[in-house]
């Protein structure tokens, strides 16, 4: 008789029992909820408002006489308030005639000195030197607001 010895029974190592069943989950669990994401559409194009000056219909004419004696150095803008853009520049002791006036005696329209067309001075800044009842109350449309963008011609939005 042969008589070899017995060996022990060897016991599987539990990493080989465990790690097909975590194999076996990892492929249910991608399967079952792998669903494909479907990207975001791209966002259209809105046009903004554009911006459009108003354009006077006439000229008004200046109050024979009456004019502003300028009382310090004063920056001559675009429109009443310092919303609008410097247009010229006028300085202490110069005198310009009056073409106009807002409806609050804030703000007064007058011949640009260094060239052609008008511009608006800041009462602070003037002293009246005529009666202001009889000046012409001027109507001006409102600046550009800051921050809005205008489409500029030939551009389009981007597209993929």
């Amino acid at each position: 008789m042969n008589m070899e010895p017995v060996r022990p029974h060897r016991r599987p190592s539990p990493l080989w029992l465990i790690l097909p069943i975590i194999l076996i989950l990892a492929c249910t669990c991608n399967a079952v909820g792998a669903a494909t994401p479907t990207p975001a559409p791209y966002p259209t194009y809105t046009s903004y408002p554009t911006y459009t000056p108003a354009v006077p219909t006439d000229t008004p004419t200046p109050v024979p006489g009456a004019t502003l004696l300028i009382n310090q150095n004063a920056n001559c803008r675009s429109g009443p308030g310092t919303a609008y853009g410097i247009a010229d520049t006028l300085y202490q002791g110069q005198t310009v005639p009056i073409l106009g006036r807002n409806d609050t005696n804030t703000w007064f329209e007058v011949k640009r000195p260094t060239g052609d067309g008008v511009c608006w001075v800041s009462a602070i800044s003037v002293t009246a030197q005529e009666d202001l009842s009889k000046v012409a109350i001027v109507a001006v449309s409102a600046p550009a607001p800051a921050g809005v963008r205008t489409r500029r011609k030939g551009l389009r939005p981007c597209s993929s």
